[in-house]
């Protein structure tokens, strides 16, 4: 097929929540951002997954994969049936590269989880506190292991290809290292948030993010808009700030409970060692798995930036591992505790129990000495909803009482139109959002691409291109 210079190519996350795979070419290098997994609703759950040593096969048979076969280990895609697979995709062909290369903007699973089928040694483009993040992933999970030439660069770091180049912007989310980019050629530039919000940690980073693409006048921002929706868009319920929800468990500390469960992402490691803090002033102590104990180790030690200065650097040995005994943990600066020991003290500890740990609260709560009501902590952990059936029942059975902190980590739908509104670009792409039109703004021209769409550019900028503007 004849190459075309300058394109989008939208394969994912358009109506849907995560999964965001859009395809950025010119010249002879193309640009792949982000390379995830959309967690729901797919074809695919805990129960019915791909088959072992297909699973890229039947993820793009099932089009949660881009179809650009370039970017995938060649042993994992030599029998993939390319004429069906354009079928599936209704397209004659699939856009070529000899020059392919990938973005990734954070360590979400719905950002990151193709990863591990990436080619050898395609470079892959990724904040350094992300690259933390995914090493210390990698030690506690091998099946995260990629043959990808993975590069980390700070804020404002450039990379340049043939005749234009991307700039990386750390923008606030809850995951360390998360960005968005800056795209710049001789003609057109291209702004890409990544997923963010406006009331986290760090919201100086939207501001500055703002600033910068103010100063290069955008012509197309792509943007996330996970809360645009309808039961959303109108309601403009004020979001907590990160210190509230400190605050919060803070109080729930304070009310002393028997045993206290707490469901935080273990990918938010900011949340994790401030709740791991806080927990340790109060007089407990945290239990981790070994799985989340060797995450959150070797991501500290990798030199996550943010967390550099934090006081849990100098504690790492009160924190325990829930584990009956000591082997596999020699690597580790935390302590091996059993369960027996947990129940004989429970006052002194805070459990990490995350959704797939709820079988754990069946062994603790099996004893009935303690005369302390037993708490759940959650956290934005999956389930990221606090009406989940299975979670509720689980607690309901035991007489768990529930206590949801969350604050989300995306921006509200006002925030986002702020945002487009400020920087003024001639068109702005709503992804990452399960209603993406709803997006209200006066000041740009409004595209919702359709899966598989290719636009040129220069003709999406001058608003001839043949999908919906809205």
């Amino acid at each position: 097929m004849e190459k075309v210079k300058n394109e989008l190519v939208f394969f994912g996350g358009l109506h849907t929540v995560g999964g965001v795979h859009v395809l950025f070419g010119r010249g002879n290098t193309g640009l792949m951002f982000d390379f995830g997994l959309k967690l729901t609703p797919t074809l695919f759950n805990h129960a019915v997954k791909p088959h072992p040593k297909k699973e890229i096969q039947q993820l793009l048979y099932t089009r949660l994969a881009p179809p650009i076969l370039g970017l995938y280990d060649v042993e994992r895609v030599k029998d993939v049936n390319e004429d069906g697979l354009q079928n599936m995709w209704k397209m004659n062909s699939f856009p070529e590269y000899s020059n392919l290369q990938i973005f990734i903007s954070h360590m979400h699973q719905d950002h990151m989880a193709l990863l591990p089928y990436a080619k050898e040694n395609i470079p892959v483009y990724m904040h350094n506190d992300a690259h933390s993040l995914y090493k210390g992933l990698t030690k506690s999970n091998e099946k995260l292991l990629s043959k990808a030439k993975i590069v980390g660069l700070e804020h404002g770091e450039k990379v340049t290809f043939e005749d234009f180049e991307l700039t990386l912007f750390e923008v606030d989310h809850n995951s360390p290292g998360t960005s968005g980019f800056i795209l710049e050629s001789p003609e057109y530039t291209i702004a890409f948030t990544g997923d963010w919000r406006w009331h986290g940690r760090h919201p100086e980073r939207i501001d500055r993010f703002i600033q910068e693409c103010k100063q290069r006048e955008i012509d197309v921002l792509i943007t996330e808009g996970t809360r645009i929706r309808n039961e959303t868009l109108w309601d403009h319920q004020k979001t907590k700030k990160e210190q509230t929800v400190l605050e919060e468990f803070t109080s729930i500390l304070q009310m002393k409970p028997g045993k206290l469960y707490v469901n935080v992402h273990p990918r938010d490691v900011e949340r994790l060692v401030d709740f791991m803090m806080l927990a340790l002033e109060s007089g407990r102590s945290f239990v981790l798995s070994k799985q989340v104990a060797t995450t959150l180790y070797h991501s500290l030690i990798e030199g996550i930036s943010v967390l550099k200065e934090h006081p849990i650097i100098n504690r790492l040995a009160e924190i325990n591992v829930l584990s009956e005994s000591t082997e596999g943990l020699n690597d580790l600066p935390f302590q091996a505790i059993s369960t027996d020991e947990i129940k004989r003290s429970p006052e002194k500890y805070c459990i990490h129990c995350m959704y797939e740990d709820l079988p754990l609260v069946s062994e603790f709560e099996v004893d009935v000495k303690s005369n302390k009501p037993s708490y759940y902590v959650h956290a934005d952990s999956p389930p990221l909803r606090n009406n989940d059936p299975l979670l509720l029942e689980w607690l309901k059975n035991f007489n768990v009482e529930y206590h949801y902190l969350s604050n989300r980590g995306h921006a509200q739908p006002e925030e986002v139109s702020y945002f487009v509104n400020e920087i003024k670009p001639k068109v702005v792409i709503p992804l990452h959002s399960p209603q993406p039109s709803l997006l209200v703004t006066d000041t740009a021209l409004k595209y919702c691409p359709y899966y598989g769409e290719s636009v040129i550019i220069n003709e999406l900028i001058d608003g001839k291109s043949k999908g919906e503007f809205k």
